[in-house]
């Protein structure tokens, strides 16, 4: 699932780069919670796990551990409620 949403396109982007030393100076541990999160919201939206990724590291240390995982939780039931997010868009008519 990684490979959907954490791309090279990404991590070369400035703003990605600077993402991810952000996320592996959280520690190894961290990190790879922060990834695992990713992963699940590519099963949902690549796009949305990319958006996530890029302030992730930001709300672990703005929130804490506890905070964070709140942040989370919320955005992950944002995405999955009903509608889809992807689908609750006003459609134009032709």
């Amino acid at each position: 699932m990684r490979g959907l949403w954490l791309t090279s396109h990404v991590l070369a982007d400035p703003e990605g780069a600077a993402a991810a030393r952000a996320a592996e100076a959280l520690g190894d541990d961290v990190h790879a919670r922060l990834l695992e999160a990713g992963d699940r919201l590519a099963s949902i939206s690549p796009l949305l796990a990319q958006r996530y990724y890029l302030r992730a590291a930001a709300a672990e240390r703005a929130f804490g551990p506890a905070g964070f995982q709140r942040w989370l939780t919320l955005g992950e039931d944002l995405a999955r409620g009903e509608p889809a997010s992807r689908d609750a868009a006003p459609r134009r008519s032709s």
